[in-house]
């Protein structure tokens, strides 16, 4: 039944910044807008769980479940209804007769890195969800897990609001690889450390750079693709970060059996910078290449 959810969950992640992009020029607006789209998801993913585990205590957690799907569904009909959604349309039909086809995204050059380090913000994210009651055993205090979780989304929306308001000249794969890097980083350092205190403070500093991280995806995404096929594209890099969550998911679970949550968690950032950062870097000298050229 959970696979049937998954595979039936309506793709709002990618049609909805095909709709910013739509409604908003490319540059700071457009940056702008995936922000507040970012800090959307940042606080449904806050107020979300707390909302159905405490529907799941004072009621059942059938009427949790059928409550959340019913704001799935509300959801759903709002978005699919209104004005901006109804106006786009797609086509397969070339507008330019003599244009030549558009190269489909997996074939556009620097492509695939990005899908490839968009990864690492989905296996940190599955690993901070899966860390926060882990830790919150080890505590012997089970609202601990709510309070990471809650203050891990509420610095990612800190931080896609305060991305939002630079206007960065950085290439997207470089901004890519430096904020990929951070969270790594204070991920690792979280875990090593170890403690409730750093705990706290680990997932506050990381969440600040995990709505840049994905904002940037899908700007880079962007950049390497025609603009017939950014759709593809956008649709690439939403599956890329929701794969990397089960992946990161699973091996913190069965890390967190043998070694405890923060050594799990350092070996879990550390695994992804070695699988990662080295294609990105690469990615990201290339793309300096033909920029210059």
């Amino acid at each position: 039944l959970s696979a049937l959810a998954g595979v039936s969950a309506p793709p709002f992640g990618a049609v909805m910044r095909v709709l910013w992009a739509a409604a908003l020029p490319a540059g700071p607006q457009r940056t702008r807008g995936f922000s507040l789209d970012a800090v959307a998801e940042e606080v449904t993913f806050a107020v979300g769980p707390l909302a159905a585990a405490v529907l799941a205590v004072v009621a059942d957690p059938l009427s949790s479940l059928v409550v959340s799907a019913g704001c799935v569904a509300l959801g759903t009909a709002l978005f699919v209804t209104s004005p901006r959604s109804r106006a786009q349309r797609g086509s397969r039909q070339v507008e330019v007769p003599d244009a030549r086809p558009a190269l489909r995204p997996l074939r556009s050059k620097g492509f695939l890195p990005i899908v490839l380090a968009m990864t690492a913000p989905g296996v940190m994210l599955g690993c901070v969800e899966v860390a926060a009651p882990a830790v919150a055993a080890a505590a012997s205090s089970t609202v601990l897990a709510g309070a990471l979780l809650a203050v891990f989304a509420a610095a990612s929306a800190i931080g896609g609001l305060l991305y939002g308001r630079w206007d960065l000249r950085a290439r997207p794969e470089r901004q890519l690889l430096v904020l990929t890097l951070a969270l790594l980083a204070i991920l690792t350092a979280t875990g090593l450390l170890g403690g409730v205190g750093v705990a706290i403070l680990g997932f506050a500093l990381s969440g600040i750079f995990l709505a840049p991280t994905l904002i940037v995806g899908y700007l880079a995404a962007d950049a390497r693709t025609a603009p017939r096929a950014r759709t593809e594209a956008r649709s690439w890099i939403n599956p890329a970060v929701n794969l990397g969550a089960a992946r990161g998911a699973a091996a913190f679970g069965a890390l967190t059996d043998s070694v405890g949550p923060g050594p799990a968690l350092a070996i879990s950032a550390i695994g992804t910078l070695i699988l990662i950062c080295g294609p990105l870097a690469l990615n990201d000298r290339r793309s300096g290449r033909w920029a210059h050229g």
